[in-house]
C-alpha cells in the first residue's frame, strides 16, 4: 500500500484561469507545498507579484518554448 507522500505530487502546473475556480485561492491553498508553477498569458508585473506572493514557485508564458518549458519545470521540481 502506498504511503500519504507517495502519491503526493512532486510539482503542480496550473493556470489561473479555470472554470469554477479561483486561481489565486488555489495557490494559497497549496501555499508552495509542492511548488507550483503558474501557466500565464500575462505579462503585467502586478499580476505576476500577486501570483508570487500567493504561493506560485514561478511562472511560465503559455508562449514559451516548449523545451524551455521543460527544463524549467525540471529546475523547479
Amino acid at each position: 500500500m502506498a504511503s500519504e507522500r507517495d502519491q503526493s505530487p512532486d510539482l503542480v502546473f496550473m493556470d489561473l484561469q479555470m472554470p469554477g475556480c479561483d486561481g489565486l485561492s488555489a495557490l494559497k491553498a497549496l501555499r508552495g507545498d509542492p511548488p507550483v508553477v503558474v501557466l500565464t498569458v500575462f505579462e503585467d508585473a502586478s499580476d505576476l507579484e500577486a501570483e508570487m506572493e500567493a504561493g506560485a514557485s514561478g511562472y511560465v508564458l503559455k508562449n514559451t518554448d516548449p523545451g524551455e518549458l521543460v527544463e524549467m519545470l525540471k529546475t523547479v521540481a
